[in-house]
């Protein structure tokens, strides 16, 4: 076959040419995101509760969705948090549910249980979580000038066109799937009154708002004839304005007047819990969500165009990007680029130094572009989106395309330099020698890579792009290897170049010094032994001792500051502790977007938060930047807002957000023993101490507490009195705020029209009140009504059992064994609360046990396929001694760099062993083969290390140094490929010592056993 293609170039070549052309063109066509396109398996569901505290959300509603939902299939875990007016609960399944059968069964439990839910209660949202719902960046858009007056007003009209211009402009671009938005201030009408006067008129609000809602109907059309034509007639009396409303008359007592002689009627802001703050003041927040076949370079690129038009078209208007998530596939993708560039220039500088010829790199060249750009066929044909994942797999698959192609070019120049046959001969006997060691070499590598994923839950539908590409990248490699380069061999005409040059270096001082070493091995095989011993005893101590987590550490310029105050302040006053604490560490900030209580966002991106908490996104020139806001922010918030909790934590990335990487190391979580409410915050507080003195361990979370005022009903003086509950309350709104009237049309928005009254505090507001009674008496409402003060948990956290307090507690992952068993203890003591326990470290242990079980299946499918190719279930063996010594070396490698065990480094491992190994098989094939051919084990073994010498050297070079630019890259790219990189490193160093040296006497030892054992029997 190899003939055959060896004979006809022009074909071969022109046909190259077609596929490469054909691969160019898919390129363009190829979705680029930052993740693959999986769903994640979560369905959040969103809860408003308007007026009601956070103890009133647990128990009346998020406690009675959370029991229904239990029954939904493949659940797997259960997240619910209640807040002040609204709570949500996060579903998570199992990875491989049917999510749009799952979103169904939620709706329908959840439609099931709203005949049990009190009257008026709003049904809840229902969101179904994918990775490209995650925004790939945020826009915070804010006015220049925010010192003049009138900014209310200005503020709102900023508002409108946020939504009404430059949110559509944003989502008419191609790549946009939609703009979400938060930030935003809507008109609302006070209708501001005087409880008093209207009193005295014999009015109350319930009055005035009838009155107001009889003056704003509007009847159905009527038609009426006209000789030969039909109109239609329409009666409106509908209140379109402020003025239509400060105009509206009333009467009472025999008097007619307007209503703005008792009432002042305003435009102000509708009110709301939380509003965004940049540098310059109030803002708008804009997540931006990418399409999931959208290439993200071509967002990035009409992205900034757009900005840059709406900059110069409204100069009053600021607009600045932040979060941006393409920065982490630019990186990949600029680490593709010098991966490529590195690796062909070393791999390039390798060749020339052994074959001392410039023509054999030169197909090496060819070789790594003509594979890349197949691959990207295949990904466009198999639908395959070019993002992290995958371009990881194609970054780690380029030292293995070089490899392909350095071993079908050495064993040409050696069968030619032999004098075995002419060019053309020699180009195909030698790739048909090692079309079996190379197609097992990369079904072996498959194999390390394909049970990746199977992986439990969203890693190993991540990882199933990084297989695919690894597996198209390698196929791809394989048939430009044999097919394309003996064929550019002969077209290159190299010939008459190798044929001296190769008779030359037979005994070159490389082949000397390889023939030395392996006569010292063989002459002290006890001490070689001894030191692999000692090398993998040294792999298990590294292993004990290096930190477990799940992903590497990763340093950037950015920080999040999430922070409750702990006080029951207004919005405003939150804004304004924001505000003091941003210009505390102003000098260090590039930009700031701080997002101040509850947002409005349609999707499940942001955190929840309350009125009293805040999320401060801060961005510095560099990493240094940020560990200098955590030494000023930390004593700052202690020394001025004691009772705060404050949490600072890098931004959640989409990774971290795909991977839920955003657990404390352990998470101990408090219930009641006997009880199924939460235990006293004063109980909870006593055991933090307790945990503490104990373990010498605080605990990181502050618990959020607020103090309630609670208005109980006198029911006796309300019979006695005859007022009716309902006109109690309604008075009682309006004199704490507001009382909702109607709403007023205009043009496509609805306006708000409410009855309020002047703001005074608690006590005077229901001293003054006056509620008036069936037979029209004037009662204080003070008279009515008592306060009682009680303290009482801002937030409840719940999951499958129910309602818990997290404690959350920086352990290290040594400790944690220690740390747990001693909470058991002091909580089983205590026998008032019951304990259980999550977080990072105990997921982390549950992956990496997966990943061990992944490489375990690995293992059974290498020897599977070793034991197919070797026809032998003893040789197969021989290889895999090898794995434990390489796996050894990596951990070495990951503890003297001060790595991790991670995600990445763990697939290292994997990488590195299914590398290793590769050499191997090439030299346990070439041996098997020189036996047949009638040479001596011993023989056989020399000549074949002499044969694979150079191209066991040439491609563990080319794999390494294509992985050393990882090592000293500062960019997140480079942080995130890093202990992958010194995990492929550190096995390779020593893997390719093992493969010239320690399979040969592995090999040896073994058949001069078996050759002994036989003639034992036969004597």
């Amino acid at each position: 076959m190899i003939r055959f293609l060896v004979d006809r170039p022009v074909s071969v070549i022109m046909v190259f040419i077609a596929i490469v052309v054909l691969g160019a063109v898919s390129f363009q066509q190829i979705p680029v995101s930052l993740m693959p396109d999986v769903e994640i398996p979560e369905i959040t569901i969103q809860v408003a509760a308007p007026e009601q505290s956070a103890h009133q959300v647990e128990e009346n509603y998020i406690h009675l969705i959370r029991r229904q939902l239990l029954q939904v299939g493949h659940l797997a875990d259960m997240e619910s948090y209640a807040y002040n007016e609204y709570g949500y609960i996060r579903l998570k399944f199992d990875y491989g549910t049917r999510l749009h059968y799952a979103f169904i069964e939620v709706n329908e439990k959840i439609d099931a249980l709203m005949q049990r839910m009190p009257e008026g209660f709003e049904r809840p949202r229902v969101i179904k979580a994918s990775a490209t719902d995650i925004p790939v960046f945020y826009l915070t858009l804010a006015l220049k000038d925010q010192n003049t007056d009138g900014l209310g007003n200005r503020f709102m009209e900023l508002s409108e066109f946020a939504e009404q211009v430059i949110k559509r402009r944003i989502e008419q671009l191609d790549e946009v799937a939609m703009v979400d938005i938060s930030g935003m201030e809507y008109p609302e009408i006070h209708v501001e009154v005087d409880l008093q006067k209207l009193g005295a008129l014999g009015m109350d609000p319930w009055v005035l708002k009838k009155t107001m809602e009889e003056n704003n109907l509007s009847s159905s059309n009527i038609k009426v004839r006209n000789g030969l034509y039909e109109f239609n007639v329409k009666y409106s009396s509908l209140l379109t304005n402020r003025h239509d409303i400060e105009n509206l008359m009333l009467r009472s007592g025999g008097r007619v007047f307007k209503l703005s002689e008792i009432a002042t009627i305003t435009v102000v802001p509708r009110s709301s819990k939380g509003f965004v703050l940049d540098k310059t003041g109030k803002a708008i927040s804009m997540a931006v969500i990418k399409k999931s076949n959208a290439r993200m370079e071509q967002l990035r690129e009409r992205t900034d165009e757009l900005l840059e038009a709406i900059r110069t078209d409204y100069p009053r208007i600021t607009i600045e990007q932040n979060r941006n998530q393409t920065q982490l596939l630019a990186y990949a993708i600029s680490s593709l680029k010098s991966s490529l560039w590195i690796g062909g220039t070393l791999a390039f500088l390798v060749l020339l130094v052994f074959l001392n010829d410039f023509r054999s790199p030169l197909l090496i060249g060819i070789s790594i572009p003509v594979s890349l750009v197949i691959s990207l066929l295949f990904f466009y044909l198999l639908g395959i989106s070019i993002n992290v994942i995958s371009l990881s797999g194609l970054i780690v698959g380029i030292g293995l395309m070089i490899d392909n192609s350095i071993i079908v070019i050495d064993n040409i120049g050696q069968h030619i330099a032999r004098r075995e046959s002419a060019v053309h001969q020699a180009s195909a006997s030698a790739t048909t020698e090692v079309i079996a060691p190379l197609l097992s070499s990369a079904m072996t590598t498959c194999a390390v890579f394909v049970p990746l994923i199977f992986l439990g839950g969203i890693a190993g539908a991540l990882f199933y792009d990084q297989a695919l590409s690894i597996t198209i990248g390698l196929a791809s490699s394989l048939v430009v290897s044999v097919a394309l380069i003996p064929v550019l061999y002969v077209v290159l005409g190299q010939q008459k170049v190798l044929s001296r040059k190769w008779s030359r270096r037979e005994g070159s001082r490389l082949a000397n010094t390889y023939e030395l070493g392996y006569q010292w091995v063989m002459g002290h095989q006890k001490v070689f032994v001894g030191a692999t011993i000692i090398l993998l005893l040294v792999g298990m101590l590294a292993y004990r001792v290096l930190p477990k987590e799940r992903f590497p550490a990763m340093e950037k310029s950015e920080l999040l500051i999430a922070i409750d105050w702990n006080e029951s302040i207004t919005k405003a006053e939150n804004g304004k502790r924001v505000t003091q604490l941003v210009q505390e560490v102003d000098s260090l900030l590039l930009s700031v977007s701080a997002m101040v209580g509850e947002q409005w966002f349609l999707l499940d991106h942001t955190a929840n938060l309350s009125g009293t908490q805040a999320s401060i996104f801060l961005e510095c020139q560099s990493a240094d930047g940020v560990r200098t806001l955590r030494e000023q922010v930390v004593p700052w918030v202690a020394q001025n807002y004691p009772e705060a909790a404050l949490e600072l934590k890098a931004p959640e990335s989409i990774f971290d957000r795909v991977f839920g990487n955003g657990q404390a190391p352990v998470e101990v979580r408090l219930t009641a023993e006997n009880s199924t409410g939460l235990p006293d915050p004063e109980k909870v507080r006593s055991v933090e101490s307790l945990i503490k003195r104990q373990t010498g361990m605080p605990s990181e979370s502050k618990q959020a507490l607020q103090q309630v005022y609670e208005l109980r009903p006198h029911f006796e003086k309300l019979l006695l009195y005859e007022v009716g509950v309902d006109r109690l309350m309604g008075v009682l709104q309006v004199a704490l705020g507001r009382f909702p009237a109607f709403q007023l049309k205009q043009g496509q928005y609805e306006v708000p029209v409410v009855i309020t009254e002047r703001t005074k505090d608690l006590h005077s507001i229901l001293s003054q009140t006056l509620v008036p009674s069936r037979k029209g008496a004037q009662i204080p409402a003070s008279e009515l009504v008592e306060v009682h003060i009680a303290v009482d948990y801002k937030g409840y956290t719940g999951d499958k059992s129910g309602a818990y307090v997290p404690l959350d507690y920086q352990v290290s992952e040594k400790g944690a064994d220690h740390f747990i068993a001693s909470v058991k203890r002091l909580i089983a003591a205590d026998g008032q609360l019951k304990a259980s326990f999550a977080g990072s470290v105990l997921d982390s242990r549950l992956l990496i046990s997966e990943l061990w079980v992944t490489f375990l299946v690995a293992l059974l499918l290498l020897y599977f396929i070793l034991a197919s190719q070797f026809e032998s279930l003893l040789q197969p063996l021989i290889v895999f001694l090898e794995l434990p010594i390489g796996v050894a070396s990596a951990l070495v490698a990951l503890w003297g760099f001060g790595q991790s065990i991670n995600l990445m480094s763990l697939i290292g491992i994997i990488v590195m062993s299914g590398i290793i190994i590769n050499d191997s098989i090439l030299k346990i094939d070439t041996i098997n083969r020189l036996r047949k051919a009638g040479h001596s084990v011993d023989t056989a073994i020399q000549m074949a290390g002499k044969r694979r010498l150079k191209a066991i050297i040439m491609t563990s070079a080319t794999t390494i140094l294509a992985m050393v630019p990882f090592l000293w890259g500062q960019d997140m790219g480079a942080v995130l490929q890093r202990p992958l990189a010194v995990a492929v490193i550190g096995g390779m160093l020593i893997g390719t010592f093992v493969s010239l040296y320690f399979i040969p006497v592995a090999y040896k030892l073994i058949y001069s056993s078996l050759k002994a054992s036989k003639q034992n029997e036969a004597h």
